[in-house]
């Protein structure tokens, strides 16, 4: 029988956002670049384009793209959604 690897709070800090990120990180890995805006901009509604740019701020933050992208804080959506 296998045993267990990872606690189910180490576990829970694999799979999804954690509950805070520093401004610094958040901007650092949410702000989108005139190329991610193109990417961005080809998809059609904004539901799809702002839940494409969670993924690729996700993507550069976690290192993966959660299950549930828009199951994050506030302040990643207004960075991903504040023009530029």
């Amino acid at each position: 029988m296998p045993g267990r690897f990872l606690t189910d709070a180490e576990r829970g800090r694999f799979t999804g956002f954690p509950k805070t990120i520093p401004l610094e990180e958040c901007v650092t890995s949410f702000t989108l670049s005139p190329t991610d805006l193109d990417l961005v901009r080809l998809l059609r509604g904004g539901k799809n384009r702002l839940g494409f740019a969670l993924q690729l701020g996700s993507i550069r933050y976690l290192g993966f793209a959660p299950d549930e992208p828009l199951n994050c804080s506030g302040d990643r959506r207004q960075l991903c959604c504040r023009p530029t």
